[in-house]
C-alpha cells in the first residue's frame, strides 16, 4: 500500500512542479517495490518519472524510462499500457512518425483486448 500512496504523491508533486519532493516519493515507491518483489509499483516508478520528464522537454529520457517500464511491467497491464503511451507522447514531440505510430498501435492493441474480454 505504500508504494501506490508514494507514486500518488510523487504523481501530485509532479503536477505541482515540486520535482524535489517527486523525486523523495519515486524512490520511496522504487524501495519499497524493491523490498516487496513488487514490479509493477517499480514500473509504475519509470512510467511516473517519465511523465516528469517528458513535462520538462527531456523527451529522449521520457523514451528511455518509458521502455523501462515497459520491461518491468507485467504483460498488457495498465502499467504496460500506460508506458507504451507515454513513450508515444515522447516520439511524436521528437518527430518521429513511426515510432509514434508504433506506440499507437500498440496501445490500440492491448485496449482492444481489454475492451473485448469485459464485454465492451
Amino acid at each position: 500500500m505504500g508504494g501506490w500512496l508514494s507514486l500518488i504523491l510523487a504523481t501530485l508533486y509532479i503536477d505541482l512542479q515540486r520535482r524535489e519532493a517527486a523525486n523523495s516519493w519515486l524512490a520511496t515507491a522504487a524501495s519499497l517495490a524493491q523490498q516487496t518483489g513488487q514490479t509493477e509499483i517499480y514500473a509504475w516508478r519509470y512510467e511516473t518519472e517519465a511523465w516528469q520528464v517528458l513535462t520538462n522537454g527531456d523527451y529522449r529520457h521520457a523514451v528511455e524510462l518509458s521502455q523501462a517500464a515497459q520491461w518491468l511491467a507485467p504483460r498488457e497491464s495498465s502499467a504496460a499500457i500506460q508506458a507504451t503511451a507515454q513513450k508515444g507522447r515522447a516520439w511524436v514531440r521528437l518527430g518521429e512518425a513511426k515510432e509514434t505510430y508504433d506506440a499507437l498501435n500498440r496501445v490500440e492493441r492491448f485496449v482492444s483486448r481489454l475492451a473485448g474480454g469485459c464485454g465492451i
